[in-house]
């Protein structure tokens, strides 16, 4: 959802890159692997996972004409299980 609406073309190296970089993270130690789409606009986010739980923080920054539709994107995935 980031990507497109910074309208940068994900892929699956980018997948891959996120998922290699995100092992050996952790929230409580505050060790986050940032990554970061350009397009049209830039997005840069910082994932981490929380030991002992299937769930990753995720920290992002963004341009401001973006930010609501981001806002929006994370109240709907923080709501709902997507699949």
């Amino acid at each position: 959802m980031l990507s497109w609406l910074v309208k940068y073309d994900f892929d699956d190296l980018d997948w891959e890159a996120i998922s290699f970089g995100r092992k050996g993270t952790d929230v409580e130690q505050d060790h986050w692997y940032d990554y970061e789409f350009t397009g049209e606009s830039r997005a840069k986010l910082w994932l981490a996972s929380e030991p002992g739980a299937a769930v990753v923080a995720l920290r992002v920054d963004v341009a401001e004409t973006i930010a609501p539709q981001v806002e929006t994107a994370i109240e709907i995935f923080r709501n709902f299980t997507v699949a």
